[in-house]
């Protein structure tokens, strides 16, 4: 479902099929799909971010910092840094640009 609300597309438009899982990760999973005619008709990966997978990492975190306050108040500015790299993983559509880099390279 969270599939036909994304990009405002309607993904029957898009996928003939979207199929097996081929691998799974703690935010989210890849899919086998086959794009339709109108898209090349090509077979590709999806990947889907699971349902409030970054809700979820944004509080865990939240909780990660307050304890490391008390327990290691040097570690902020650390803890922080990690949390704005780890922030980039839930941005898809910066990843498929990389990946539209490397592949025009």
């Amino acid at each position: 479902e969270s599939l036909r609300s994304c990009q405002g597309l309607n993904i029957d438009d898009v996928f003939e099929s979207i199929g097996e899982v081929l691998g799974s990760a703690s935010i989210g999973q890849v899919h086998k799909a086959k794009l339709t005619h109108k898209y090349g008709g090509d077979t590709v990966a999806v990947k889907v971010m699971h349902p409030n997978a970054e809700n979820l990492f944004r509080n865990d975190f939240k909780v990660f910092r307050t304890l490391c306050k008390v327990a290691l108040p040097g570690w902020d500015p650390i803890l922080r840094e990690l949390e704005m790299q780890m922030m980039t993983e839930f941005d898809y559509k910066n990843e498929a640009r990389n990946l539209n880099s490397v592949r025009a390279n």
